[in-house]
């Protein structure tokens, strides 16, 4: 029985080690609309990264009227194929920027990634590569919009990436369960 229990353990290790790969003063707001937008929308079709800027918040009718007012937003679709759970926004602070000294704060306006890492990145500084993510609460749905806007500065060029699922997980994890159950078989004939 003891041996069944090792076994069992075993294999429960190996399913939490397996588990699926995710390929990985300055106000950021997130805000996914609950209908679909008419306007122009980047779509996100992989997990990128993908180079991307704020560009205006006035000229886009895909963007909300309670973000019109920031200075730089980003629209985007989600053609992933599945809920996006995690977005990450990565810039490098370039030398002489006016983002040197200050520091982020982000806001989701709703409850879709409501969390975020934005008080990780600590004093802006030259050369300095800030990444943030946005997780937690409800995932963004497989052709659903989402928005970035920025309230102060605008930010420099960054590359955005959505968490991407490895699927040879799964083949590597039913192929160690075989080998696993063909041992245990083996043993106990």
């Amino acid at each position: 029985m003891s041996k069944r229990f090792r076994l069992l353990g075993i294999l429960t290790m190996m399913l939490v080690l397996a588990s699926p790969a995710w390929a990985g003063g300055i106000n950021i707001i997130f805000d996914p609309p609950p209908t679909l937008p008419t306007g122009q929308l980047d779509v996100i079709t992989g997990p990128g990264p993908f180079s991307v800027s704020f560009g205006s918040c006035t000229t886009n009718p895909a963007i909300p009227t309670q973000l019109q007012g920031y200075a730089g937003c980003m629209a985007f679709l989600n053609e992933t194929g599945a809920a996006i759970g995690d977005i990450n926004l990565q810039f490098v602070v370039p030398d002489d920027s006016p983002l040197i000294g200050q520091t982020l704060a982000c806001t989701s306006l709703d409850t879709f990634l409501s969390t975020n890492t934005c008080g990780d990145a600590g004093t802006l500084q030259a050369g300095q590569t800030v990444s943030i993510d946005f997780l937690g609460g409800t995932q963004i749905p497989n052709f659903g919009a989402f928005f970035f806007a920025e309230d102060s500065l605008s930010l420099p060029p960054l590359d955005i990436a959505v968490p991407a699922y490895d699927p040879s997980t799964l083949v590597l994890v039913g192929a160690g369960m075989a080998v696993m159950a063909m041992m245990a078989a083996r043993r106990t004939a």
